[in-house]
């Protein structure tokens, strides 16, 4: 029943000179971020792994060569500074790297990361991130670190789940993986600060993450269905719910919700919050709430960093278990925690058999579960390691 339950969906090496204090850090900052100390949590319990590329292999002096066809995709971060820019050896190594990247083709990627003005002069072809010029406060720079890997890494895993075909044209299928993360933003415009948030947030992620929005009152043509927009942008985003005062009373901020726990769509609530919310909207629960000053606006790059890492655990999830319920019918995997709207839409539940919901860790409680029993006993709940443990 679990076919693939073995293939770790994501490898991550880090290389760095043994010599690099600086790589050294950043080497922990990528390890305890994306290593297997966040996997129940923050990744569902689905497998990362985090590989060190800093000393040589056992009776050689040649840096250990990294394993390209262990895990479904394989990036590879490269920490150059000046240590290793003056090395030989380790430039013969970050350029092989960089060239069988190049050579196993999107499901790898080689990504250098500039930590001094000398590792823009190595010869690497590929595009680098210069760590040296940014100029934020340390943590903000550390997330601006992590979400720069984090993009790219949902580029690859989108690749993989997307199974281009062999006869499929290089510039097509290069433009689908080059395609910009879609941040659907969700807001009232009847309070005094929700469209002025929203589209102070909409110009941050164009300009300083690259990353592509959807606003209505930019994004909707003339003349195309109002509904039929905001659906279609709607699959294909992550959704940032911008909550202020008056949101959770608009019929249309509460349709966007609902469409976006029905599609399953990873969200994040912007809260925003100035005096007093009268009535709470009881579906924006089930998502990471992010506190944000509607004055100072000053967690953009948290917002930023937290959408991607959103997106990105639905990514890692949609390949993980892209082919563990093959030949078994009765089995639906759901990327979000199971609630209660987001169950009592599913087809599933007018099967006439007994049916088995598959979702991320950590398990539920024994109170959600107790509630959820109640659409029906032929619902069967399980987190994704009780399910692989189970015949």
């Amino acid at each position: 029943m679990n076919g693939n339950a073995n293939i770790i969906p994501l490898t991550l090496y880090v290389v760095r000179h043994p010599q690099s204090l600086e790589g050294k850090n950043l080497g922990e900052l990528l390890h305890n971020h994306f290593g297997p100390a966040r996997s129940l949590h923050s990744t569902g319990g689905v497998p990362i792994r985090v590989q060190f590329s800093a000393a040589a292999a056992p009776g050689s002096t040649q840096p250990v060569p990294i394993a390209w066809d262990d895990s479904a995709t394989i990036a590879v971060a490269i920490l150059i500074d000046d240590v290793l820019a003056g090395d030989p050896v380790w430039l013969q190594h970050v350029d092989r790297i960089s060239r069988q990247a190049e050579e196993k083709g999107l499901r790898t990627c080689a990504i250098p990361v500039a930590l001094s003005p000398a590792a823009l002069n190595i010869g690497i072809s590929t595009q680098a991130l210069r760590w040296f010029e940014w100029e934020e406060e340390q943590e903000d720079k550390n997330l601006h670190l992590i979400r720069e890997m984090t993009y790219q890494f949902i580029r690859m895993l989108r690749h993989q789940i997307a199974g281009h075909s062999p006869t499929g044209t290089q510039y097509a299928i290069l433009g689908d993986y080059l395609e910009k993360v879609m941040v659907f933003l969700s807001h009232s415009k009847h309070d005094e600060h929700g469209k002025r948030i929203a589209e102070s947030i909409r110009n941050w992620l164009l300009n300083e993450a690259s990353l592509s929005t959807f606003l209505d009152v930019h994004d909707i043509p003339a003349g195309v269905s109002f509904e039929s927009v905001l659906d279609h942008s709607m699959e294909q985003a992550v959704m940032a719910v911008i909550y202020t005062d008056s949101y959770s009373s608009r019929d249309w901020c509460q349709r966007e919700v609902l469409q976006a726990k029905r599609l399953q769509a990873p969200m994040l609530v912007v809260d925003c919050l100035r005096n007093v919310d009268e009535r709470s909207f009881p579906y924006m629960g089930n998502a990471p709430y992010l506190r944000m000053d509607p004055e100072a606006m000053d967690r953009m790059e948290h917002i930023a960093f937290r959408l991607l890492d959103e997106m990105f655990k639905s990514m890692l999830w949609k390949l993980h278990v892209r082919n563990m319920g093959d030949n078994r019918p009765n089995v639906t995997f759901m990327p979000r925690t199971p609630e209660l709207v987001s169950l009592i839409t599913r087809p599933e539940l007018r099967y006439s058999g007994e049916w088995h919901i598959v979702y991320p860790e950590p398990p539920l409680g024994e109170q959600e579960v107790q509630l959820i029993a109640n659409l029906g006993q032929r619902i069967r709940l399980h987190s994704l390691t009780q399910w692989l443990s189970e015949d």
